[in-house]
């Protein structure tokens, strides 16, 4: 009986449909019908409103004409009105809505702000520990003439990391009684400092080639240290920079004791060792591309002791070898020995000369404060010069020495240093050199990150340079153009004793190590001669491709005004040991 009145009810449906079918003559009739009964919003009246304009509360309470019709989105628009009404010290505004229509909904929103609240005092009871105007004074509402919730809440965190940045870790913060008096909030907040803490032991997992105490010098926690939050989050930046292994899982803290807590670093070592090639092309109208490339050979974690040694070889536009190496945490203090020696061979068809230098530098580097170390360089250099023209004979043109003080500070505070979201990281340096070649050198290089959502960032650097002298030899000079300064012009097109350009990326990060990214340069150079060069612009993309066995780097620059086909790329293969 059940399975023969369904079955009626469904030959009854299907009749149905083919009467309506016929009636209005066109298959897609009931889909228009459809159409008709469904229920948009025609306008969005707002009554009562004195602080907020239309204008803002709809894009507050995202609630627009042509939306469909939905009292749920009606209903938590208004909930972020009215958030947004006690954020500015509308502490008892109401509202109620209503609609009219058929398929074209008027929705009616009125507000009713009520009185504006007048920002009293805050009064602190409880274990306060510090005293009580150091604690007030960061609470900056109180400079405000009504009260502002969104502002309230930043101070009571500004304070929690305050007490936990200072020892204090398991402090709680209260508001115990909110007190309206002749228009006047007065708050009080109830304070329970607990009792300090100390770190006790801090255990390292995870290490099998890296010695522990490579790791425990660079981290400014240490066993009886006070407990501050803001050495434990430096902690965990510091160690995934140090480029040889990182955190595996979050920062564990253990306590012990009423007191005491014992802190767990859990990292994964990485491999430290990398071959790298990098390999450019650029193209030319008057003669066939010429190909520029360099090879390098890097240990940074040189038998687990964070010894760092480079090998690296450069060729195209000019030949440089350079050799480097460095001594961390001389005689047990956190100061860097560095050396390098280089040569250098640049053929300059332009003076008919080739230059071949020869130099080596020892440097001296140590932490200031915070995230700034300064370094200390002495350099000798040997230039000497040649006719590109052998037929006119092996007369040097130059066989001249340099002398040179170097000063530099880098300030580093990048969260992760190859796939960075925020920080900056900044060189600021000068150059005094004797001996033949007399000049001073200054040079500032600024790097800012800014995350824009959660896989996106843009980066921004500004680079300028400048110096002065007497016959300054040609590889003295600043040179402008190639991957590293000015992309989408060849390897070191421009010189001059002053140089200034600027880089701007917006990277996809699609990994750890890995990312895609857009950019746009700008830069141009300075000669006491002819000042300053027309602005050159490049722009382009390129990606960062992390495998198991490596990375590979590719990016292709375009100058302005080029066709596509006259683009210069450059393609890095890395390879991890």
């Amino acid at each position: 009986m059940f399975n023969f009145v369904r079955n009626c009810i469904f030959i009854f449906q299907i009749f149905a449909m083919i009467l309506v079918i016929s009636a209005n003559g066109k298959p897609n009739s009931i889909a228009k019908a459809n159409e008709r009964s469904t229920q948009y919003i025609h306008q969005v009246i707002f009554s009562g409103n004195k602080l907020l304009d239309k204008k803002s509360l709809l894009k507050i309470s995202n609630i627009q004409p042509k939306q469909i019709f939905d009292p749920v989105i009606i209903e938590n628009g208004i909930y972020s009105i009215l958030n947004e009404y006690k954020r500015q010290g509308y502490l008892f505004a109401r509202s109620e809505w209503s609609y009219e229509g058929d398929t074209k909904i008027i929705v009616k929103i009125r507000i009713d702000e009520g009185e504006r609240i007048k920002m009293g005092n805050i009064n602190l009871t409880g274990d306060i520990v510090f005293p009580k105007e150091q604690i007030l004074s960061m609470f900056t509402v109180l400079k405000s003439d009504f009260f502002n919730e969104t502002t309230f809440e930043n101070d009571i965190d500004r304070v929690l990391k305050f007490y936990s940045n200072n020892g204090y870790p398991k402090v709680t913060i209260s508001p115990d009684v909110f007190d309206i008096n002749d228009g006047k909030l007065n708050i009080k907040v109830k304070i329970n400092a607990g009792s300090i803490v100390k770190i006790k032991n801090i255990t390292i997992n995870g290490l099998k080639k890296t010695k522990e105490k490579v790791v425990k010098r660079e981290i400014p926690i240490h066993s009886g240290d006070i407990f501050d939050q803001r050495r434990v989050d430096d902690t965990e930046r510091i160690l995934n920079n140090m480029g040889y292994f990182r955190l595996s899982s979050p920062i564990t803290f253990i306590q012990t004791g009423d007191n005491d807590v014992d802190i767990d670093l859990s990292v994964a070592e990485l491999p430290s060792g990398m071959f790298n090639g990098i390999i450019g092309y650029n193209p030319s109208d008057n003669e066939s591309g010429k190909l520029i490339g360099t090879i390098s050979a890097e240990e940074s974690n040189l038998f687990g002791t964070g010894r760092q040694i480079i090998i690296r070889g450069k060729f195209g536009i000019a030949d440089i070898y350079e050799l480097s190496y460095k001594e961390p945490w001389m005689l047990g203090k956190p100061i860097d020995l560095g050396f390098m020696a280089q040569s250098t061979n640049r053929s300059d068809s332009l003076i008919d000369q080739e230059f071949r230098e020869k130099g080596i530098r020892l440097d001296v580097t140590g932490k200031i404060i915070g995230f700034i170390k300064g370094s200390v360089g002495l350099a000798y250099k040997q230039i000497k010069s040649f006719p590109v023209n052998k037929d006119l004979g092996n007369i040097d043109y130059i066989n001249k020495y340099k002398y040179s003080v170097i000063f530099e500070l880098q300030r580093d505070s990048r969260d992760f240093f190859v796939n960075s979201t925020n920080g900056r990281f900044d060189k600021i340096g000068s150059e005094f050199s004797l001996g033949d070649v007399k000049i001073i050198k200054l040079w500032i290089d600024l790097n800012q990150y800014f995350k824009i959502y959660r896989q996106q960032v843009l980066v921004i650097g500004i680079h300028a340079g400048r110096m002065w002298g007497d016959d300054i030899p040609v590889t003295e000079l600043f040179f402008l153009g190639g991957a590293n300064t000015l992309r989408g012009y060849a390897e070191d097109m421009f010189r001059g004793e002053g140089r200034a350009y600027s880089n701007i990326e917006y990277r996809f990060l699609t990994g750890n190590n890995s990312q895609f990214f857009l950019f746009l340069d700008n830069g141009t150079v300075f000669s006491e001669i002819g000042g300053f060069n027309p602005l050159k612009v490049g722009y382009g993309l390129g990606m960062r491709i992390e495998s198991m066995n490596g990375v590979i780097s590719i990016d292709y620059g375009l100058a302005k005004g080029e066709s596509i086909l006259k683009g210069k790329i450059h393609v890095s293969l890395g390879t991890v040991f």
